[in-house]
């Protein structure tokens, strides 16, 4: 989520399933398509990390507090989730604060 919007990357994802492909194609991937149930998988991933991030904004929790206290739950031991999982919470914070533009 470096250079992502992460309420908007929902949305995209919600208008990618909503095309109900059997297969799609990620514009920033090496790994090639896509299967339906692989993007249902990732969306449903990142919601729950947008929605973790966006409680303990909500929450008052400060950013760097939040990233140390921030559960993935089953996501906490994907592959890259200890390096992008406090990347993604800065950027939910940024967003829900308004301070993303």
């Amino acid at each position: 989520m470096r250079s992502a919007y992460p309420r908007e990357w929902l949305k995209a994802l919600d208008r990618a399933e909503a095309m109900n492909a059997d297969i799609y194609l990620p514009g920033h991937t090496e790994s090639g398509p896509v299967l339906r149930q692989e993007l249902a998988a990732y969306h449903k991933a990142l919601r729950a990390v947008v929605a973790e991030a966006a409680r303990l904004y909500n929450s008052g929790v400060p950013v760097d507090e939040a990233i140390r206290r921030a559960d993935f739950g089953e996501y906490a031991s994907w592959t890259l989730a200890k390096s992008q999982g406090p990347i993604a919470v800065r950027k939910v914070y940024e967003e829900v604060s308004g301070a993303l533009k």
